[in-house]
């Protein structure tokens, strides 16, 4: 392949020629030793800083953004490499909590481009998820920088992200609940044994408060990688910083679980702050509490007109539940219509769980060409059997009944790939 020279042609790179097929993006353990060569080939850059390791199956990506926070407010310069993004692949690579410049996108993705092609000479073609960890970690060596947060993809053993093998990783885990289970187990403890497998040899360990299943595979990891772990009380830990009324400091944390994900993200930092030598003070915490942001996640949009718009790539039973309590909890009896589209089998239960607030439901199907992994064919139109549930195939149709619609709150979600297309027509 030809020297890249713009983002336009690292995106093309990036989501025309690299694999995304289902049995690409995940190739369990012979794949991660495919990515341990792949890191060794370009100087282990996974290892160039103390890191945190972040796993679980929700929160995990507001945990690590609210961990970045809470470091660039101390002065702490860190690189954050995260996944899916919601409307711009450079979303899965800030530093600083910034997206590279485009024409510096490109420069990374030329640079990595050698070993990619010798990876691909030598028959193990890297995977789309693998060549965005591969950029992240890059990136990391190129800056310098404090720290580096990272979170894993799906799992955590045999996550490309698990490369990382400093002595001093941080080790974080989410809530756990039941997705990806064709490739993570059928059974809580099958899933959470997976996520743990981030855990190395006398590594520190913070984990949200778990289901008895998940806990007892998280404690039996921890043991046998001889760790320490410690399950984060939320309301001792914000009790401690005076933290009340959150959504009022920041209006994407509501719900129940944020106060979670802020506990867990705010006991990692203590802990690397004592470890490392320097202080945590609350009032630089709630200074990233206030400029804390991340794209699709309880994100409130307000296009022009009266209409309010929360956008929140929520996918399985456990993060509707989440966005629903939150839904509840900001609008609570205002009328709400909800807008859904799904790649993922069996969707009844997750339309289920809306059902239980929307005042309408939109079911509907996206176009995007840049997928991860192949999406399923759904007949969600099987679903609308009701006059408060139908199908609208059309995007452009959707925005145009919702502009009609006297509900003036809306959520978008099921799937990042409909929020792109839903927030790009009514911007």
């Amino acid at each position: 392949m030809n020297r890249i020279t713009s983002f336009k042609q690292a995106y093309k790179f990036l989501v025309e020629a690299v694999p995304k097929t289902s049995a690409t993006v995940f190739k369990g353990r012979n794949g991660f030793i495919q990515s341990k060569r792949w890191m060794q080939e370009l100087g282990n850059p996974q290892n160039s800083s103390p890191a945190i390791h972040i796993a679980g199956t929700s929160g995990k990506g507001t945990v690590a953004h609210l961990i970045s926070a809470i470091l660039e407010a101390h002065g702490k310069n860190n690189a954050l490499i995260t996944s899916p993004h919601a409307y711009d692949i450079r979303e899965r690579i800030l530093i600083g909590r910034e997206k590279l410049s485009k024409a510096g996108f490109a420069k990374l993705v030329n640079q990595l481009m050698p070993s990619y092609l010798k990876m691909k000479r030598s028959g193990t073609l890297p995977s789309y998820f693998e060549t965005l960890m591969a950029l992240g970690f890059l990136t990391t060596t190129n800056q310098k920088v404090d720290y580096c947060v990272v979170e894993t993809g799906m799992g955590g053993k045999l996550d490309t992200s698990n490369t990382i093998t400093r002595s001093d990783k941080l080790c974080v885990i989410t809530p756990i609940g039941y997705d990806h289970m064709h490739i993570l187990g059928n059974t809580l403890k099958e899933i959470a044994s997976q996520k743990v497998g981030i855990v190395q040899t006398y590594q520190r360990v913070f984990s949200a408060r778990q289901s008895e299943e998940a806990m007892g595979a998280i404690r039996a990891g921890c043991r046998k990688a001889q760790a320490r772990l410690t399950v984060v009380n939320a309301e001792k830990t914000l009790g401690r910083y005076r933290i009340s009324g959150l959504p009022k400091l920041n209006n994407q944390l509501y719900g129940v679980h944020s106060r979670s994900n802020l506990a867990l993200a705010i006991e990692s930092v203590e802990y690397v702050a004592k470890r490392d030598g320097w202080k945590i003070k609350p009032i630089l915490v709630k200074k990233a509490i206030k400029t804390f942001k991340i794209p699709g996640r309880f994100e409130i949009v307000r296009p022009r007109g009266k209409q309010q718009f929360v956008f929140d790539g929520a996918h399985n039973e456990q993060k509707l539940t989440a966005l629903v309590n939150a839904v509840n909890e900001r609008y609570g009896k205002e009328r709400v219509g909800f807008v859904f589209a799904s790649s993922k089998k069996n969707p009844k239960n997750k339309l289920n769980i809306l059902k239980k607030r929307a005042n309408v439901i939109i079911l509907t199907k996206y176009h995007s060409k840049e997928l991860d992994m192949v999406r399923p064919s759904i007949a969600l139109a099987k679903l609308a059997n009701t006059k408060d549930i139908f199908y609208i195939p059309n995007t452009e149709d959707v925005v145009s009944y919702i502009k009609s619609s006297k509900i003036k709150n809306w959520v978008v979600t099921g799937s990042f790939y409909v929020l792109v297309e839903i927030k790009n027509l009514l911007e």
